[in-house]
């Protein structure tokens, strides 16, 4: 039983902090909360490094990264709910091919993963590599023209221990029915539809009409249905970023490198990476503006969203590598593949296959809303099952943290009045459930059950005290 003068110290605690000055933090970029998934802000996965010298490319948070690996970023979230691009955000590694995947894995580290996509629907990744041959596979060799889909068949602390391989299309001649090109396969894309979009190295696609094929570049990308053979659908070519004019949907700016990554957002924006430093046309018509380089992600807004002026349809940084990297490596650093998780489904898709009590998944569930709701006790803030003077102090550490934030795995059990923020207010009604003074915590208070008003920005990926 608590002791008065421990009840005393206790009241005394939550009014200091409540007077106390608020923790100041770095001011957002952007004015978004997380499960408005605005551009520039959302979750991203990504390969990227430099080859032999992926030892030297290290994260923002000081992890290595390696060519053959998949990662996860989630940018900070501030205690006022807001996206935070000032400060380093999250970076899990979900998946490493080298020789620690298993008996299965990629004999070399430095292979790196060229295209990359992820399908929230079937929960399988796109994945083509950037070496002539990728060795070590014990179904056997990857060539850098192959469509690979990977298939995850174990998943442990976020982290897929166990997968299989279906090569969807093997590298072959130009020109060859059944084949999507002889060369890299740089960037990656499946549609909703079950079309592709792919960039690559040296490709011909087999034309519509069957009148023969279409040679393209390593900085166009291509649209194409992959069934029964991969054949070119709507225009000639999707997006070509170096010409400046052209009739095609995306049209960026001046570049003679090659795509690196390409995604579409559901806003109809063409996200891409490059091999090197990307140029806008100047406003006059004449010179180039350099945008950024192969660390950064640009974006281009869809031809007919109301734009006219060339100078208005060019393109613009959107996740700048500083978020990623560290800036004495920045140089050397690069993005081979990324896939912006700019949906509820596909953010939801990964929770469930990475485990929805994994760090990332933990990580993840503020970009998600009130679309992932799970059972949980109010009051049980710290997840023990049992209501005490822990869960408060609990709160009150993630609140005013003097060392690392604690991971809140149901934000709604700590949301005492249940007004969808956590704060001081919180904790007071904790404390006071515990002494029996009002006001005391709003439903679920005893027994499990879902949050009466899910629709709150809180999330609750489940108690693992309530089943």
């Amino acid at each position: 039983m608590l002791t008065a003068s421990l009840k005393l110290s206790l009241a005394n605690l939550v009014l200091i902090l409540a007077a106390a000055p608020v923790l100041s933090t770095p001011t957002a970029l952007h004015a978004g909360t997380p499960s408005q998934l605005l551009r520039g802000e959302t979750p991203l996965l990504f390969s990227g490094a430099e080859g032999e010298a992926a030892d030297t490319t290290l994260l923002l948070d000081g992890q290595p990264i390696r060519g053959d690996e998949i990662w996860l970023w989630i940018p900070a979230v501030a205690l006022d709910g807001q996206v935070d691009l000032n400060a380093t955000g999250q970076f899990f590694k979900i998946w490493d091919s080298g020789p620690e995947a298993g008996p299965d894995g990629n004999d070399d580290d430095a292979n790196g993963i060229r295209g990359l996509d992820f399908d929230p629907s079937s929960g399988t990744f796109l994945v083509s590599y950037e070496d002539t041959t990728t060795t070590g596979f014990a179904f056997g060799n990857i060539l850098d023209g192959d469509l690979m889909e990977l298939t995850v068949t174990a998943v442990l602390g976020g982290a897929i221990t166990g997968f299989a391989w279906t090569r969807l299309y093997s590298e072959c001649t130009n020109g060859g029915n059944g084949c999507i090109g002889e060369g890299d396969l740089n960037a990656l894309m499946r549609a909703a539809d079950g079309t592709i979009y792919f960039g690559s190295g040296s490709s011909q696609l087999i034309l519509t009409d069957g009148g023969g094929s279409l040679a393209v570049g390593s900085s166009t990308i291509l649209h194409a249905n992959l069934t029964p053979d991969p054949r070119n659908i709507g225009p000639t070519e999707f997006f070509e970023p170096t010409v400046l004019g052209c009739p095609l949907p995306f049209c960026p700016g001046i570049y003679t490198g090659q795509v690196r990554g390409f995604d579409l957002t559901v806003a109809g924006e063409a996200t891409f990476g490059t091999s090197g430093d990307f140029q806008n046309q100047a406003a006059s018509g004449n010179g180039v503006i350099l945008l950024g380089g192969k660390a950064d992600i640009f974006a281009l807004p869809a031809l007919g969203s109301g734009t006219t002026l060339l100078e208005e349809r060019t393109a613009e940084v959107i996740y700048s590598g500083s978020l990623f990297f560290q800036t004495p490596n920045l140089d050397d650093a690069k993005l081979l593949g990324h896939d912006l998780l700019d949906s509820s489904a596909e953010i939801t898709a990964l929770i469930d296959l990475l485990g929805p009590t994994s760090p990332p998944s933990l990580a993840l569930s503020p970009f998600v809303g009130g679309s992932v709701v799970g059972n949980f006790r109010r009051g049980d803030c710290n997840d023990d099952g049992s209501g005490n003077i822990a869960d408060a102090i609990f709160l009150l550490g993630t609140l005013f943290p003097s060392g690392p934030i604690a991971t809140v795995a149901c934000d709604d059990a700590c949301d005492g009045n249940d007004d969808g923020a956590l704060n001081i207010a919180d904790a007071i009604i904790l404390l006071n459930s515990l002494f029996g003074t009002p006001p005391t915590l709003l439903p679920p208070p005893q027994s499990c059950g879902p949050d009466p008003t899910a629709t709150d920005p809180l999330t609750c990926l489940g108690s693992a005290q309530c089943p």
